[in-house]
């Protein structure tokens, strides 16, 4: 298991701390962040990639999240549409 703590980092440097941890990694990340946003960037960013994301709480304005990568995310991103 990783732990990924982006307390204080606003959006979308929380999601971009997580995606780094999970280059090359498969299992278990636990993130947490005191962003607002994350409520609704974390979940979204990780069902694009097919990772199981779960909240585990949210306590005092930080949120505490379980994510599990089922494999290891490569070093790019992968394109999500079509360019015209």
């Amino acid at each position: 298991m990783k732990f990924v703590d982006a307390r204080g980092l606003k959006c979308p440097l929380p999601v971009l701390r997580l995606r780094r941890e999970a280059v090359g990694f498969c299992g278990l990340i636990e993130l947490r962040t005191n962003d607002p946003a994350a409520l609704a960037d974390v979940p979204a960013f990780g069902h694009e990639r097919g990772w199981h994301v779960v909240l585990m709480g949210n306590t005092d304005g930080v949120a505490t999240w379980q994510i599990r990568v089922p494999e290891p995310t490569p070093e790019q991103p992968q394109a999500t549409g079509h360019r015209r």
